[in-house]
């Protein structure tokens, strides 16, 4: 199980919650807090054993190093559309695997990336779990030889490069729909992050 707080909480409240449900043995806490605050990790990581992983909102492997050089976290999530594409990502998995951190990739909801991260999970030793949430159907008449899915895995296919090709008729009669996502409040009427 891993337990999603998408970096709503406060360090304090984060401990309750690890501890709380450290009982259940959860895979890892994803985002409980801010990752660009390595001080507030510390805090966390002294007052909980539940595996901690972070890093969907960092942009390269600087922003990493001292999250992964004090292991403050167990799993390092990644973005490769964020952090810098395949060769950043590769370079934060080898800071991470001399720490014993595995990568929890971040999905960023396209198969594009997805099949990019495919790459970089078959590249390095220290992938953990892919996250991934299957596309919509249309979107098997826009991307020709997508990765298939499997009793709960991605295969990579054998085609060259990434893998998939666009079929840029079909995604022409798809276009690209802005939507608003919610916005959240703490108590004390301060925005939150989504």
């Amino acid at each position: 199980m891993i337990f999603e707080v998408h970096t709503r909480m406060t360090p304090a409240q984060a401990i309750g919650l690890c501890n709380g449900i450290a009982p259940f043995r959860p895979m890892f806490v994803e985002d409980p807090i801010r990752s660009e605050n390595p001080g507030s990790f510390a805090l966390l990581r002294q007052h909980t054993h539940v595996p901690i992983g972070t890093g969907e909102q960092l942009t390269h492997k600087w922003a990493f190093r001292e999250l992964i050089e004090r292991e403050l976290v167990d799993y390092l999530r990644v973005d490769i559309c964020h952090a810098g594409g395949i060769t950043e990502g590769r370079k934060i998995a080898a800071m991470g695997e001399a720490h014993y951190q595995e990568l929890a990739l971040h999905y960023t909801a396209s198969w594009v990336s997805a099949a990019a991260m495919m790459h970089l999970n078959t590249g390095v030793p220290n992938c953990a779990v892919q996250e991934f949430n299957p596309p919509p159907d249309w979107l098997g008449e826009v991307i020709l030889n997508p990765p298939k899915v499997e009793d709960g895995y991605l295969i990579p296919g054998d085609e060259p490069g990434l893998g998939i090709d666009l079929d840029e008729k079909a995604a022409a009669a798809h276009p690209f729909q802005d939507h608003e996502p919610p916005h959240l409040r703490r108590a004390d009427g301060s925005v939150n992050d989504w």
